[in-house]
């Protein structure tokens, strides 16, 4: 697997991620109000940032961007699977189709992306140009 596709997969699973995290603003506003909001959409942003860092890092063949993108796939990856197996299990009763969408969404394209980093990491040779 070459560089390029393994920035493409964790950008198309950043990409999939902000519905998730607008959605799950709309349940934290509504439930916790404008503090917690507050709290919640910083966090967002240090992820964002962090993401968007690793993977323009990685773009530039920096391995440390490589592996801050894996976790930053990871985050929300974990979220998602933590709101699919634990908190409404699929189909979940009080929950609208688009969040159950955006749940698997985001569980399925986190672990592809953090499956194309470390399958990359893990080939020696292409990962050796890596700084």
């Amino acid at each position: 697997m070459s560089l390029n596709r393994v920035i493409t997969l964790s950008m198309i699973a950043h990409l999939i991620f902000q519905p998730y995290a607008a959605l799950a603003l709309i349940v934290v506003d509504e439930k916790w109000g404008t503090n917690a909001l507050t709290i919640a959409l910083v966090a967002l942003l240090a992820i964002n940032a962090g993401w968007e860092w690793g993977l323009l890092a990685a773009a530039r063949g920096n391995r440390r961007g490589l592996v801050a993108a894996a976790f930053a796939s990871l985050i929300p990856a974990l979220g998602a699977a933590s709101d699919v197996f634990v908190f409404c299990p699929s189909p979940c009763q009080g929950m609208w189709v688009p969040n159950s969408v955006s749940h698997w969404a985001t569980l399925i394209s986190g672990l592809i992306a953090i499956a194309a980093v470390g399958l990359f990491l893990k080939s020696s040779s292409k990962a050796e140009g890596l700084k």
